[in-house]
């Protein structure tokens, strides 16, 4: 039963990034790096609220608010600029992760490069065989809950239809007048408050400093690649996955083994299966 718990905590964490990976994916053609920025940013956020007025989950929320401000800011400022210039998805791939790098130095300068506590220790609820923390509740009931509104968005609504459109050809769809400008800020702003809500409330469970996130974000990248670049439902597969094999590999071999073989599971899907478990063959190959 632990080994279940562990699991879903473990897929909390990594599924929405997973998922924000396949829609940025399918709106610009390259992985969105920046996404580990906003789960910094909320878990940042979180500890300046809770050190200055001792609230939780008021800090969530401001963390929430802060990470989707800061999406909205960099693709109508910065990342517009690129996608106006056609700019390759290479091109991309290293803008994304240079502003990584950028707010995970200046994060770096402002609080220093130290894990970060909140200095409180989260209650523990112990059921029979089970042991959990309240914040890895509420990072499930949240997780869960983004997750949900996301797939109810994606396939029974206009903006969900309108966004598949131009994942599936963008200039046609453009074409037919969809602005692809409108949804990319719409994702990247929806992406940035939902990470960071995880951030924050990442941050009350266990800590935060300013590279732990991209760590998260490479085993959502292994989960989204592994599912299917081009499958939301892959995205989620993948997920649990990658959570489930992780916590299994933890209880059998040194846990700095783990990592190496997780990513392993990625070389081995790239060889003999590039388009993922859940994946369109034809479509990536046409990509």
């Amino acid at each position: 039963m632990q080994l279940f718990v562990n699991t879903l905590v473990e897929f909390s964490l990594i599924s929405l990034g997973a998922i924000w990976l396949y829609f940025m994916y399918a709106l610009v053609r390259s992985f969105y790096l920046t996404l580990a920025s906003f789960f910094s940013v909320g878990g940042y956020i979180l500890y300046l609220v809770f050190k200055n007025m001792g609230y939780i989950f008021i800090g969530i929320l401001a963390g929430g608010i802060a990470g989707g401000v800061v999406a909205i800011l960099l693709e109508r400022f910065l990342f517009k600029h690129f996608y106006k210039k056609n700019s390759s998805s290479l091109v991309l791939l290293m803008v994304y992760f240079s502003v990584f790098l950028l707010f995970s130095n200046l994060i770096g300068l402002i609080f220093g490069n130290d894990m970060k506590f909140l200095g409180v220790s989260p209650k523990v609820i112990s059921l029979p065989g089970v042991n959990i923390t309240l914040p890895q509740v509420v990072l499930i009931v949240s997780s869960l809950g983004f997750l949900i509104l996301i797939s109810a968005v994606y396939n029974f609504s206009k903006i969900g239809l309108k966004i598949r459109a131009l994942g599936q050809d963008g200039e046609l769809a453009q074409v037919l007048g969809i602005d692809i400008y409108k949804y990319r800020y719409a994702v990247a702003t929806a992406s940035g408050f939902s990470l960071g809500v995880l951030g924050a409330i990442y941050t009350w469970d266990i800590g935060m400093e300013p590279y732990l996130s991209f760590s998260i974000l490479l085993y959502s990248m292994v989960a989204f690649i592994v599912g299917g670049v081009n499958s939301f439902l892959g995205a989620v597969a993948g997920s649990f996955i990658i959570a489930f094999l992780k916590n299994v590999l933890s209880l059998l071999i040194p846990i700095y083994f783990v990592d190496v073989i997780v990513y392993s599971t990625l070389f081995v899907m790239l060889i003999f299966r590039p388009y993922g478990l859940f994946g369109d063959k034809i479509r990536v190959e046409e990509s």
